[in-house]
């Protein structure tokens, strides 16, 4: 029986007629984008005299103002577009994109590093192209080469992006005041550019541009396949060309307006859903489709601005992230599942190590002992052992230990959360639930709440709720390596989502992105006390429940069998992982990896019954969150470093020895 395409496939049947409704929408967004936002000084009517050119304010704003911005976000769009289905040719990889595989993210970091230590002396654009060609060629070799799989090399791009984007924060930190555009510019701002910049980078995206659409054809074969390719006659020469042209029109958009994500990997799948293939019309509409998504997405960032600035167009993108992803992991045939990231019945599953408890304990209460006295002896100053007894205790010692609690509850959530899902890549901060806390608690600071009360426990809690909810039912149907990464898309929706929360409702935003960050400064006596009692409950609860969890890694049918229930094992471990992830995020903010690190290091040393690795993993987070904490305190004294970018540094690299070790 056979079905009617659906309208959008029909119209793919004719890409004159495709391109003409993408154009049109263009120039409908193009009027739009040179009067919404402007608080009144430019009305329509101002925008239809422009050809005149009257001597009004309207118009001098126009062309100083509107007219740059609106040229910067159609050259971006386009140049994002036509990037990203160029490098998903190359690469054969529906998931490649500049901002999955670490190409912006690397070139933001060479152009802080350019522009903060070495003083410019590289021009903007090579500085971004160099910068983009290393976080590209890192995440490719890391994720096992040109044909590993797509989720894998995926994951391993989204890994070292979230390193480099440490590296830059932390640097951006710890600049002077000469940071603070690159603060702004980091996000994806179109209204930084003017017309000498543009002129300066234009020429070069359009020749990109042009070498792209001459290697056409070439991208046709290599589509094929290499060997394919090769038997046919087509050498590297134009394959490399095309490359290098997706590297430029990639560090121009990220000179012109930073960093901005997804529509290197929307457009290009969007238009393979619609059954298109031939270069020679794919790319010409990349560019199209591109622009258009980020003119739309700038005209909406314009239109929900206040008091004449509006929100960075490259975040309004990114609650794009979600939707996206898990469009393409769920629709596209080349995403087929990679038989060696398929955890199978789980972690717990594989036989335990003979070794017991005992022999990793000893080392790891003098580690604990060690990251005590660390954080009581650095920070702000060192302080010897009289002065620890006599104020360093008082000073440090709430913050210290609040690090401690809420690192062993991090990881003993990353334990249940891992043995629920039955995959080892899984961790609250992979899976989304600690920025859907972070969102609610934000949510929460709007009306009044404070960090760590009660107020913003509960927010924190229900938002943590409704994304684990989400994600168990994700789970169903995303096997091995495909749910973290549906995970850290929703993560960067809800980020999204926070940031402009964060700038529309007028907050404190310095201090508000701090406290995003995952920070401890400023914590006392009171939030410790107030968090105590729900470590004692996750630590209490995990321990009655990780003896059903160790059957449950069989199958839930032998728990069954043996006289437990499964779905209430799974309700109680997704209620004690709510509770640990909710109470952590609303007093110190979202800290990323340690869930991750800490079970899977626990379970590299003492094998994989939980009943053994419970106690490890929480020791593990503790000392991991208590040293990140240390070393933001000491890196720059007064300075106050936010704990969570400490972390994302150390536990980035981690994540990538776990990938590299789930493919051996």
């Amino acid at each position: 029986m056979s079905t009617r395409p659906s309208g959008a496939k029909r119209l793919a049947g004719h890409p004159l007629l495709l391109g003409l409704a993408a154009g049109s929408a263009v120039l409908i967004l193009a009027f739009l984008a040179l009067f919404v936002g402007s608080e009144g000084l430019i009305q329509a009517g101002d925008v239809l005299a422009m050809p005149s050119r009257p001597d009004t304010l309207a118009q001098v704003l126009i062309e100083t103002s509107r007219l740059p911005r609106l040229v910067a976000a159609l050259a971006v769009g386009a140049a994002l577009g036509l990037a990203g289905a160029v490098m998903q040719t190359l690469l054969r990889n529906p998931l490649a994109a500049p901002d999955i595989l670490g190409v912006s993210s690397g070139a933001l970091l060479a152009m802080a590093v350019n522009a903060l230590i070495l003083n410019e002396i590289f021009p903007p654009l090579l500085a971004t192209v160099l910068g983009g060609a290393a976080g590209g060629g890192l995440s490719i070799l890391l994720g096992g080469g040109p044909s590993a799989g797509p989720v894998r090399l995926a994951l391993a791009g989204v890994a070292v992006s979230l390193f480099i984007s440490g590296l830059s924060s932390l640097l951006i930190l710890l600049a002077d005041q000469r940071a603070s555009g690159l603060i702004l510019w980091s996000a994806g701002m179109m209204d930084q550019s003017d017309w000498p910049q543009l002129s300066a980078v234009l020429p070069l995206i359009a020749l990109a541009c042009a070498v792209m659409l001459v290697c056409a054809r070439a991208l046709d074969l290599h589509a094929l396949g290499a060997g394919l390719a090769k038997g046919l006659g087509l050498s590297r020469g134009p394959a490399i060309l095309a490359g290098l042209a997706a590297l430029i029109c990639v560090g121009g958009s990220v000179v012109i307006a930073g960093p901005v994500g997804f529509v290197g990997l929307a457009v290009p799948n969007i238009l393979r859903y619609l059954g298109l293939r031939r270069h020679l019309v794919v790319l010409p509409l990349a560019a199209l489709l591109g622009a258009m998504l980020v003119l739309g997405a700038d005209v909406l960032a314009q239109g929900l601005g206040r008091n004449g600035a509006s929100l960075p167009t490259g975040t309004v993108l990114g609650l794009l992230a979600a939707p996206v992803v898990i469009m393409i992991l769920r629709r596209s045939r080349d995403l087929r599942p990679e038989p060696n990231t398929n955890p199978g019945p789980g972690p717990a599953a594989l036989p335990a190590r003979r070794h017991s408890l005992a022999r990793p304990m000893i080392f790891a209460l003098p580690l604990l002992g060690l990251a005590v006295l660390a954080g009581l002896m650095f920070g702000d100053g060192t302080l010897g052992p009289g002065e620890i007894i006599a104020s360093g205790f008082q000073t440090r010692g709430p913050r210290l230990f609040i690090a401690l609690a809420a690192g062993a509850m991090l990881g003993v959530a990353g334990l249940l959360v891992q043995a629920q899902l039955r995959n080892p890549l899984a961790a609250p901060e992979t899976l989304g639930l600690q920025q859907a806390a972070s969102l609610a608690s934000v949510t929460a600071m709007l009306a009044g709440a404070a960090p760590g009360g009660t107020p913003m426990l509960i927010a924190a809690l229900a938002g943590t709720s409704a994304t684990f909810g989400a994600v168990t039912v994700l789970a169903r149907n995303s096997a091995g390596a495909r749910l973290p990464l549906i995970g850290i898309a929703l993560s960067a929706s809800l980020a999204a989502l926070t940031l402009l929360i964060v700038i529309h409702m007028d907050l404190h935003a310095a201090e508000a992105l701090h406290w995003i960050s995952g920070t401890l400064h400023g914590r006392g006596w009171p939030d410790l006390a107030r968090l105590l009692p729900w470590l004692l409950l996750v630590l209490l609860a995990a321990r009655l429940l990780v003896p059903m969890l160790d059957i449950a890694q069989v199958s839930d049918r032998l728990l069954a069998d043996l006289g437990g229930r499964p779905r209430l094992l799974h309700l109680l471990a997704g209620a004690v992982v709510v509770c640990a992830v909710a109470a952590t995020t609303s007093a110190i903010g979202a800290i990323a990896f340690v869930g991750l690190l800490a079970p899977n290091a626990a379970r590299m040393l003492v094998g994989a019954r939980h009943r053994q690795s419970l106690w490890l993993s929480a020791a593990i987070g503790a000392v991991t969150l208590c040293l990140a904490d240390t070393l933001g305190r000491a890196i720059m004294p007064p300075f106050d470093l936010p704990a969570g970018v400490i972390a994302t540094l150390i536990g980035a690299p981690a994540f990538l020895l776990l990938l590299a070790g789930r493919r051996s």
